[in-house]
């Protein structure tokens, strides 16, 4: 999670302005926190965001000839909070207890990835003095969703695929159980004739 989250928000693009960056970081994320109920989210989230902005910062020095530690802290550290954000907000609603409502969680999972932007463009707004339109934050609800929808379609996947592997062993064991029931008669029935 660490790792692919980080690099999953590398494939990204700017709708709203030159700063608020859109990315696969926020799905691949809400997967994890899905996928990985045993581990609080809220360590996770923290971590997750202390490792986008630490990776951010990392590519800036490698990719930028005049690189300045504090600019670059500057512009990447709000990302941070849409991360402990999301996963506090996770958190707060325990989303895992909605396991098999798959449109809870799509929707549960918009609000937060929603709630989750505005926190980080606030900061945005103090700290770099960007401006939000109202047609931005359209775009901004729709990509929530279509990251919601994407999220469920994997989880719904892996849900299926776990059903019916349950089901292949559940098979498996009845036939065994078949078997050897009918080499204990085979056995009675051969025990009885001598």
């Amino acid at each position: 999670m660490l790792l692919t989250v980080p690099l999953a928000g590398e494939l990204s693009f700017y709708p709203l302005n030159e700063t608020f960056r859109v990315s696969f970081g926020p799905p691949v994320l809400f997967f994890f926190l899905l996928l990985l109920q045993k581990t609080p989210a809220i360590l996770s989230g923290t971590l997750t965001g202390a490792m986008v902005v630490a990776f951010r910062i990392l590519k800036d020095f490698f990719m930028h000839d005049s690189f300045s530690l504090t600019s670059a802290f500057e512009i990447h550290y709000p990302s941070f909070f849409f991360y402990f954000t999301y996963s506090f907000l996770f958190h707060l609603v325990k989303i895992n207890r909605f396991q098999n409502r798959s449109l809870i969680i799509g929707f549960i999972g918009l609000i937060i990835e929603i709630l989750s932007d505005s926190v980080e463009l606030v900061f945005q707004y103090i700290v770099l003095e960007t401006t939000i339109t109202l047609g931005s934050l359209n775009e901004m609800i729709m990509i929530a969703f279509a990251h919601s929808f994407i999220v469920l379609s994997f989880f719904n996947m892996m849900k299926l695929y776990e059903a019916q592997s349950r089901e292949r062993q559940i098979r498996k064991q009845n036939e065994h159980m078949l078997m050897l029931i009918s080499n204990l008669y085979e056995e009675t029935i051969h025990l009885k004739k001598h």
